[in-house]
């Protein structure tokens, strides 16, 4: 199983979005795929409309070892499993459960349901606390950073490629696999610019293809669907299976 973490330390720039898309389109193309939200938000066990309710566990659970990850996942209807979260995983950055520890329990969790996925795609805060390390810690496939062209968050990046430096002697194989621009609108000149500039900005960095603000997205949100299932042909829908194709690709 491979393991990619999607994240940004800042909120609002699509990480639940693209960690939805990549799953439901990953899992269409037969691959095994695992979808862990780590955002006490619970955004990702929201949209992907899992039954809570029936679910053993949480990543809570799981985090603090009352639950093995293969009781606690549930099945989406959109093809992929999930760990499911809810506000009360803000007690491991709140209460600050034994920190050194939890941060290698994902990780720990992970390895034990290794066989019976092919990929793991990791929801995490808009933070770089306890989850979110947990979750840098256990990507092994490096990870996603989807940000958006109107403001781009330099010292953000600097931030996160700082913490990936010290992290990797922890985890040899972190890596920034590629930033993704997203809520892009290329008639806006500023926007152009920016997603142009990336490759500048930081060299040596891949950029995916951007997603383009688009309506479906909000209407399938609302609705708790994709937008492949609400615009299939549309650019973000394409943008989408770009980065999935790229990820099965290696």
């Amino acid at each position: 199983m491979r393991t990619i973490a999607v994240t940004n330390q800042k909120g609002g720039v699509g990480k639940t979005t693209t960690v939805l898309h990549l799953a439901a389109d990953l899992a269409s193309r037969g691959q095994r795929v695992l979808a862990v939200d780590l955002d006490p938000q619970g955004h990702l066990t929201v949209a992907s409309r899992v039954p809570v309710n029936e679910a053993r566990g949480s990543a809570l659970e799981v985090l603090t070892g009352q639950v093995s990850m293969s009781a606690a996942v549930i099945t989406s209807p959109h093809g992929f499993d999930v760990l499911a979260a809810d506000q009360a995983l803000a007690r491991i950055e709140r209460d600050g459960h034994a920190e050194g520890d939890t941060m290698y329990v994902l990780r720990s969790a992970l390895d034990a349901v290794a066989t019976s996925y092919d990929i793991c795609l990791i929801d995490t805060p808009p933070s770089l606390g306890v989850l979110s390390t947990g979750a840098l810690l256990a990507a092994d496939a490096g990870i996603v950073v989807p940000l958006l062209p109107e403001a781009f968050p330099l010292k953000g990046m600097q931030l996160l490629l700082q913490t990936m430096g010290e992290l990797r002697a922890a985890n040899p194989n972190l890596y920034l696999r590629t930033l993704l621009p997203t809520m892009v609108r290329p008639r806006w000149a500023t926007h152009r610019d920016m997603t142009g500039a990336l490759p500048t900005l930081l060299p040596g960095i891949s950029v995916a293809m951007s997603v383009p603000s688009h309506g479906a997205i909000a209407r399938a949100a609302t609705q708790r669907e994709t937008i492949f299932s609400l615009a299939p042909r549309s650019a973000p829908a394409q943008a989408y299976r770009s980065l999935a194709e790229s990820i099965i690709n290696g």
